[in-house]
């Protein structure tokens, strides 16, 4: 069956708005499709009969059509006219449509087409009322999918005994394909299941559809009206799931409706284009017809051409598909179909890239057995022949190729297959043989050569050239020789214009007699005499013609080659090409325009050939110029210009080119548009003209390293054009553009996808190991150092870390305080006896291993995000150490067993798995389910249940499979069911999703029916489903699951106290929080009676005021219990809402017997709830948290001295002082405020004096645990007030509580102390936290104010959601990069922000550092000397905020005079700081390096100082190979001639160097060396020197006339430096009498003999060097002056007029003549030259 590959076209012929094509594998049975997409999902559609083909169509979906089988169907012929074959699938939970049959089908401006039917007037008018293709017509044919503006179906009726030909095209605008427009109500019910809208949900642009197979196997609706694919109790003899065909194509992916009835309508529509008649004969083997598309004859409507094979008539059809213009103004809204009249006989024919590698040929065996190649508009006959070891060779026929009779012919009777260029053909003995068809020429000038003369020659002219030109290429076997292909098709054009072959003299036939005589071994002999190597192979006069050439036909070929000429001149790396044009265009243009054979002898002096003519005749064409154009001429001044399209109609010629574009010479013509814009009005912006031509070489795809390929006199013009874009581009520029002007850090910036950066760390140590390592070594892990490597779970090395925090050692700190695999190292002052040793040191032991067990979840902190690809030792979870080494004893004492309780190991290692999961960065893509199954134990585990939550909490279980799923929830093991609903509701957070929910429900009671079964299911696990089924719905608003979490608050049987008194309070704070979760911050909108009743339930839990007779809750329920949760659950309703009615619900009682009523704890949660009500009033100072607590102050006590009341007054303030402070730490979380930073501060630095002090009394001791506890708080709001900053000052109260581990310190201030000193390095210091609603529910619930007492401790709060933080988690940290070498670096920037009161302000940070919140960031500028200024405006640009959101990177590129902070910090080491001199990179040497003095010293250390500012290989070769004086290494001081030279070169490699690095233009250093070259080099030397100065002195006029303010790129002086240089080498040459005597026969019309030794070639070389820098004109010009020059002198001497005064007058005249004439400036002194050189004869 067929296959196809499908792609996503953005012309499709019509709009599909919020809609996704996802590319997809389409496997077809018989009555069912499977599908595949690429992203994963797949799909299982039921088709309603039986299917007999299957194609891709366009623009997306498949074609299908159906098999019907009478004896299976008897109602399948029926006479209804509902009964079509053909149908269209284009999504995979709707049912298939039939294609439509529409009268015609018109294509808009918009792409949209208007479908018109037979009844109507109007389009898409009764689309329902349709007609469709009957039984009877079979398909033969669809068009491959493709991107083409129309698409080809052909059918073959067996009735009407006819071949139909249709095209089809997709719904209109009105019937836009979108589901419901498409589905329609019908009469009939639909099979959709009712939930189908609950699962279903429209796609958005990272996810697709997904159902499961056998959902889709039940439910696939059938629609009305369409038949069942089998009877009942019929067998089939076939299977009808055999796969049919493996398609690949893109779906349209879509939302459905739902529950609704639905009634098909077409959404792809046919329009019958042509018929034929073909004969009862044919149809009884209509299957073996074949279709083969083919590219006909060009044209401007042409759409396609077809060849219709009919096997058993041997015979085919051509049909040609033109488009009509049936809408004014829009020629291709229509199409037509022609067949051919008469029957073509053949045998077999098919389709073949012979020719055009970008369109097909048609390949004909005829009935004479002979092959035909139809190409475009002509035929080509071939012939087949046995080649070389037993292969058959296909030529082309020709009777004018030397007479040539080809032997041994090859029989052809048929074509059995194709691939690629090879056509399997089986000959007459009955051999199969795979034959090469390539006539594609490998050639890029061949190529360009025939594309060009299209545009200068008939078509009869072209056709008979190009049936030459590849009768002559067979000829010689099809060689790839480039020489032999330009030899076969020089001679093929000589031919045709009558001329001589230029490489005839050199190329005699073979056969010849002198052939034969050049190939003995004594003509080689000779071959290196100096005389006898002069003589040449006469020429073959009957192979070469004779004659001349006509004008009128050679005149457009000399001028289309001229065009090609120039467009390879400008492409520096095509010499050679250019060397084997120029010949020809001088051999053609030497008889007709002298003047153009004579501009291509300058340019190519060693074709000596075109100088030893004297009758120079100068052009008499009148539409071919005089002066040949020029391009560099036209760029810089805008002299004539003419394109290769115009010659047709310059020359009135019928050419094959009317409809193509010339690609052989786009080059000549985007520079010709570049400098249109360059040589704009002077009066115009600089910067709009910039701006014009970037766009403009964005569209013609330019870039730079096509731009560097173009001549120094045309790249420089542009560069200077561009560069003004380069200090200040503007933001809305495309992508490309800043490529283009060399700014790829803006580029990067710009792009939705920054390359990966792959760097090594800045300094990494690969010294050698060495004893001293080794010994250095074991005293770190003797003493518990670390280095700088760490340890193993911690963060890698990278140089984001090294640069961050570079002056100290902070990280390496904390990597060591958080390292739980390491064996502690604890230093016992003091000594104690024997007898009480071994106790103490038990209990130290136990202490530290306390310490040890709480490092996890601070170490996930740390760590969190720092790997970002999945690799083999990623889910390695590190081991607890619970040893302990205790110095100076150097023992090692490891806990007993007996002391670790399995509930306390159990929750170790489940945190301990978190933090190896949560290591794993939330955006790697390389997670899947089945890499997670893969990590799976054999017995579930603690630790790899932590490992799954991990997972889960970045996202990566998102997509786990359910069978996965239900595995690990199956056993009921309790930390790994917590851990799985936790991570899926993490992973799926505000989705509401159903899957996850029924999940949920089945271990959750208060979710099910009936809430008294008995699941067998923990408390704990309960709670963890609560706070899941708040995280699937978070901020959903979902008042009946609200409704069921605020019932759980109270729930009836846990108030009683047997029944799980150890964990109640956890679970009511459990519910109370998924409560929260589910209505975050809607409290705001909340006023009807059902509202109000929540307020009321809310406030009877926190005060117990039975106020309500209606009450539904527990008539015995516990207030410390519900109160808490209650706190929370409130605060979250009414979050940011401001209402003060609802915060003095939770306000803290201001009396004594109030006081004395509420639990201390429970004030902490009241103070956190009312400013988290209150949110706007909470401010960042002392006064404020102070007037928290100061109306408890006891006004009205008779005793101040009360101890009692004091004391209660402390626990109090102590717990509203941590409230205030941690509401004041959620809502500066992660800004670093310097102003709430010294308030959390300020109360920790007065609490802490509490926590270590011995507690004499009873009441002292219970005051010291409310201050431990008030200090677990504070530590926690320090922290994320400095998220991700890594501050010292918090780092180093943190670092003393760490080393603090005595009795009092207990797990939970273990816990708090090391997730605060994590959180401090959240991610490494790559993140820091939020403060949306969503981010402070997290908050809430990991640092939720009551920490664990022990390490089993869940009594008060489920230590799983310790982990929540991560929903909180902002990449808020800014790196910088420089573009070129990828590294991270220290760049200060400046970001202006919008503050909470709308008021501007500028901010500075030296990056990489944490940034404001992004919602808040205006603008960001860099503006510093080291680097490119970029200034980002993202309310202008909102797409820029998106970029940085997604990308956290600022990509700057530096100027290449300076380096970077890390590598200069005080700007020491720039280029312009570098001494001066002539050796060490002085400028003056560029402009006279022969004026270095000998005795300057040459900087030693210059090619070290150069590539400290690259790491460019090319760069730092040149400065260490040809800036470093060799000969003053040896201790040579006085120096020879070649000496002095080289130093001279050596001073001018550093100069150009310094200058190109200073000026940031090292593109530029080439140039600077093709100057030096120009400077020394001879003429005789070198053949490009006088162009090349010639240019250089044209591109000095265009710096004059442009008068650029700014420095330039080239300096002015350099260039006249240069070109006076030249001036010299012209002077020097006057002196030559060899040379005098060359240019006395030049000027007189005798032409240049012709040589082959040095001094000849030198003396073409010199002539066209003096010609060419004189300005002096054509030899045809000056025989005209010449004639002018005698008979003007002449003459005056008759009249006795003075002969100096009339040389005088007549060098005056001949100047304004040939500048008039030919627009050139001749020089007087070249005047003289010419008048000595004239009267001398």
């Amino acid at each position: 069956m067929s296959k196809g590959i499908g792609t996503t076209n953005s012309d499709a012929p019509c709009d599909l708005p919020a809609q996704t094509l996802v590319r997809a594998i389409c496997v077809v049975f018989r009555t069912s499709i499977r599908i595949y997409c690429d992203d994963g999902s797949d799909f299982f559609t039921h088709i309603p009969f039986l299917s007999r083909h299957a194609w891709p169509i366009h623009p997306f979906g498949l074609a299908i059509e159906e098999e019907h089988v009478p004896e299976l169907y008897p109602w399948a012929f029926s006479t209804s006219d509902y009964a079509p074959i053909l149908y269209a699938l284009a999504h995979p939970l709707q049912p298939v449509t039939p294609f439509g049959l529409a009268h015609s089908i018109v294509q808009t401006s918009r792409g949209q087409p208007l479908i018109f039917q037979e009844e109507h007037r109007f389009p898409n008018k009764d689309m329902g009322k349709l007609h469709v293709i009957k039984p009877g017509e079979h398909v033969i044919f669809v068009d491959d999918y493709a991107s083409t503006p129309f698409q080809l179906i052909m059918t073959v009726d067996t009735r009407l005994q006819m071949v139909h030909s249709y095209t089809y095209a997709i719904s209109s605008p009105k019937n836009e394909y979108s589901p419901t427009d498409i589905l329609r109500r019908s009469r009939e019910a639909s099979v959709v299941p009712p939930n189908l809208t609950d699962i279903i949900k429209p796609p958005t642009n990272h996810e697709s559809i997904g159902l499961p197979s056998r959902w889709l196997m039940e439910h696939t609706p059938v629609p009305q009206g369409w038949r069942e694919p089998m009877l009942p109790n019929i067998e089939v003899d076939r299977e009808t799931n055999d796969a049919q065909s493996v398609l690949v194509t893109p779906l349209l992916e879509f939302p459905d409706d739902g529950d609704e009835e639905v009634f098909i309508e077409p959404i792809y529509w046919l329009q019958r284009l042509n018929s034929i008649h073909v004969g009862n004969e044919v149809m009884k083997d209509w299957s073996d017809i074949r279709v083969i598309p083919f590219g006909g004859s060009p044209g401007q409507h042409i759409a396609g051409c077809y060849a219709v094979f009919f096997p058993r008539a041997t015979s085919y059809r051509l049909l040609q598909v033109s488009w009509l213009s049936a809408i004014p103004l829009i020629p291709t809204s229509s199409l037509q179909a022609i067949f051919d009249a008469p029957q073509i006989p053949a045998l077999s024919i098919t389709r073949i890239r012979a020719l055009s590698g970008d369109r097909y040929d048609l390949l004909i065996l005829n009935l004479d057995h002979s092959l035909t190649l139809v190409s475009a508009s002509q035929n080509l006959h071939l012939g087949l022949k046995w080649g070389s070891k037993s292969t058959i060779v296909p030529f082309v026929q020709a009777t004018d190729v030397s007479g040539e009779i080809h032997e041994n012919l090859v029989k052809p009777i048929e074509f059995l297959g194709v691939y690629g260029h090879h056509v399997t053909i089986k000959i007459e003995d009955g051999t199969v043989h795979p034959v090469y068809f390539n006539f594609q020429s490998n050639n890029l000038l061949v190529q360009e050569i025939v594309a060009t003369l299209r545009f200068a020659l008939s078509s009869p002219d072209f056709d008979c050239l190009l049936r030459r030109y590849l009768a002559l290429w067979s000829s010689r076997s099809m060689s790839r020789v480039p020489s032999v292909e330009l030899e076969c098709l020089w001679t093929a054009l000589c031919d045709l214009l009558g001329s001589d072959h230029p490489f005839v003299a050199t190329n005699t036939p073979k056969g010849h007699n002198f052939y034969a005589l050049s190939n003995t071994k004594s003509h080689l002999r000779f071959s290196y005499d100096n005389i006898l190597s002069s003589f040449k192979l006469p020429l073959d006069r009957s192979v070469s013609g004779e004659g001349s050439v006509s004008s009128q036909i050679v005149a457009p070929v000399i001028l289309a080659l001229h065009l090609l000429g120039q467009s390879i001149m400008i492409d520096t790396t095509r010499t050679s090409d250019l060397r084997s044009l120029v010949p020809v265009i001088i051999r053609l243009s030497r008889d007709s325009a002298s003047e153009w054979s004579d501009y291509w002898y300058r340019i190519c002096p060693d074709e000596g050939e075109a100088w030893t003519r004297s009758d120079r005749v100068i052009n008499s064409h009148p539409h071919l110029p005089i002066l040949p154009p020029d391009i560099f001429q036209h760029c810089h001044f805008g002299t004539r210009w003419i394109q290769l399209s115009a010659i047709p109609s310059l020359f009135q010629l019928e050419t094959s080119s009317s409809h193509t574009k010339p690609s052989s010479c786009r080059l000549l013509d985007d520079l010709v548009d570049f400098f249109s814009l360059i040589r704009d009005d002077p009066n115009s912006r600089e910067l709009g003209k910039s701006e014009a031509l970037a766009h403009l070489m964005v569209q013609r795809d330019w870039n730079l390293k096509q731009l560097e390929k173009l001549p120094l006199a045309l790249k420089i013009p542009i560069k200077e054009a561009l560069r003004q874009l380069q200090n200040g581009p503007r933001l809305s520029y495309p992508a490309a553009t800043y490529k283009l002007i060399d700014r790829s850090d803006l580029y990067y910036l710009v792009s939705e996808v920054p390359p990966r950066p792959i760097e090594p760390s800045i300094r990494e140590d690969n010294s050698p190991s060495t004893v001293g390592r080794f010994v250095r070594n074991a005293n770190q892990i003797v003493t518990g150092q670390v280095g700088r490597d760490g340890y193993f779970g911690l963060l890698p090395n990278n140089a984001f870390t090294e640069i961050k925090w570079t002056d100290d050692r902070r990280l390496e700190e904390v990597q060591l305080m958080l390292q739980s695999s390491r064996i502690p190292v604890i230093k016992i002052q003091y000594t104690l006896p024997p007898n009480e040793s071994d106790k103490e040191h038990a209990a130290l032991v136990l202490r530290i291993s306390e310490r040890t067990l709480s490092l996890p979840p601070g170490r996930a902190l740390f760590t969190y995000g720092c790997l970002s690809e999945a690799s083999a030792d990623a889910y390695v979870i590190p081991r607890m150490e619970l040893a302990v080494r205790i110095m100076p004893l150097n023992a090692v004492m490891v806990l007993e067993e007996a002391k670790l309780t399995t509930e306390t190991k159990n929750w170790a290692e489940f945190h301990n798995g978190v933090a190896a999961g949560l290591r794993l960065s939330p955006h790697s893509t390389m997670i899947e389910s089945s890499w997670i199954q893969f990590a799976k134990p054999s017995e579930l585990t603690a630790e790899h249940a932590g490992f799954l939550f991990g997972l889960g909490l970045n996202g990566h279980l998102k997509h786990v499979d359910t069978w996965n799923t239900f595995s690990y929830l199956s056993p009921k093991h309790d930390q790994t069911s917590m851990a799985m609903l936790l991570g899926l509701a993490a992973s799926n957070v505000g989705s509401s999703s159903h899957y996850i929910t029924r999940l949920i429900a089945v271990h959750t009671p208060a979710l099910l029916p009936i809430r008294t079964v008995d699941i067998n299911v923990s408390l704990l696990t309960q709670s963890a489903g609560l706070v899941a089924m708040g995280l699937v719905f978070l901020g959903t608003g979902d008042r009946r699951l609200a409704d069921i979490a605020l019932r759980e608050i109270a729930r009836e049987d846990i108030m009683v106290p047997t029944h799980g008194s150890d964990n109640r309070e956890a679970y009511t704070v459990s519910a109370a929080l998924a409560f929260g979760m589910i209505m975050v911050g809607r409290g705001s909108r909340l006023q009807s009676p059902a509202d109000s009743h929540w307020v009321d339930r809310l406030r009877l839990l926190i005060h117990g005021e039975r106020k309500l007779s209606k009450s539904s809750l527990p008539k015995n329920f516990d207030l410390n219990i519900t109160a808490p949760g209650a706190c929370m659950a409130l605060a979250m309703l009414y979050l940011k809402s401001g209402r003060r009615d609802i915060a003095d619900i939770v306000s803290v009682p201001t009396t004594r017997v109030a006081l004395n009523t509420v639990p201390p704890n429970l004030l902490l949660l009241r103070t956190l709830a009312k400013c988290l009500i209150l949110w706007d009033d909470i401010y960042p100072s002392l006064d404020w948290v102070n007037a928290k607590y100061m109306p408890m102050k006891p006004h009205d006590v008779d005793n101040p001295n009360d101890v009692f009341t004091s004391n209660a007054l402390d626990l109090a303030s102590y717990n509203v002082i941590a409230g205030a402070c941690l509401a004041l730490a959620l809502k500066y979380a992660g800004s670093a405020s310097a102003d709430a930073w010294a308030v959390v501060v300020n109360f920790y630095d007065v609490l802490i004096r509490g926590v270590y002090a011995n507690a004499r009394t009873y009441e002292h001791s219970i005051r010291r645990q409310a201050t431990r506890d008030a200090i677990n708080v504070l530590s926690c709001a320090m922290a994320m007030i400095m998220a991700g900053s890594g501050h010292v000052d918090c780092l180093q109260r943190l670092r003393y509580a760490h080393g603090k581990y005595s009795t009092p310190n207990k797990f939970g201030m273990h816990m708090a102390n090391h997730m605060a000193m994590g959180l401090l390095f959240l991610g490494g210091g790559r993140y820091t936290l939020g403060t949306s609603n969503a981010a402070i529910c997290a908050l809430l619930a990991a640092f939720y104010p009551r920490f664990p007492l022990f390490g089993y401790d869940n009594r008060f709060h489920l230590q799983a959601l310790r982990h929540l933080w991560v929903l909180a988690v902002e990449p808020r940290c800014l790196i910088t990069r420089d573009v070129e070498s990828q590294k991270i670096i220290l760049l200060p920037i400046k970001i202006r922000v919008l503050d909470v009161e709308q008021r501007h302000g500028n901010l500075q940070f030296f990056a990489p550092t944490l940034t404001p919140d992004v919602d808040t960031i205006r603008s960001l500028r860099v503006d510093n000397p080291r680097y490119w200024p970029i200034f980002l405006n993202f309310d202008a640009f909102p797409r820029l905020r998106y970029s940085f959101i997604q990308n956290q990177t600022l990509w700057v590129k530096r100027r290449r005079s300076n380096l970077g902070f890390f590598e200069d910090p005080y700007q020491t080491r720039s280029t312009f700081l570098r001494s001066s001199g002539g050796a060490t990179g002085d400028i003056v040497c560029l402009d006279t390096p022969e004026i270095l003095d000998e005795n300057e010293q040459s900087s030693r250390d210059f090619s070290e100082f150069m590539a400290s500012f690259t790491d460019d290989a090319s760069i730092a070769a040149f400065a260490e190979r040809l800036c470093i004086d060799i000969t003053r290494e040896k201790g040579q001081n006085h120096a020879n001639k070649s000496q002095r030279h080289e130093r001279a070169w050596v001073a001018y490699c550093q100069a150009s160097l310094m200058d190109c690095f200073s000026g940031d233009k090292p593109s530029l250093l080439g140039a600077y060396m093709d100057l030096y070259v120009m400077r020394v080099q001879s003429p005789e030397d070198s053949d490009t020197l006088g162009t090349s100065l010639t240019r250089l002195s044209s591109l000095q006029s265009w710096y004059k006339e442009t008068a650029i303010t700014r420095n330039s790129l080239l300096r002015g002086h350099m260039l006249s430096s240069v070109l006076g240089a030249g001036a010299w080498k012209v002077d020097a040459l006057r002196d030559d009498p060899e040379f005098m005597l060359c240019l006395r026969t030049y000027v007189n019309g005798r032409g240049v003999p012709e040589g082959t030794t040095g001094s000849d070639r030198a003396r073409r070389r010199q002539l066209a060097f003096f010609l060419s820098q004189t300005k002096t004109p054509s030899a045809s010009m000056l025989m005209a002056l010449r004639k002018l020059y005698v008979t003007t002198v002449g003459g005056g001497k008759g009249k006795s007029r003075p002969p100096d005064a009339l040389r005088s007058a007549l060098m005056m005249v001949m100047k304004e003549t040939v500048s008039k004439t030919l627009g050139v400036e001749w020089q007087w002194q070249a005047i003289r030259d010419v008048i000595v050189c004239w009267r001398e004869g």
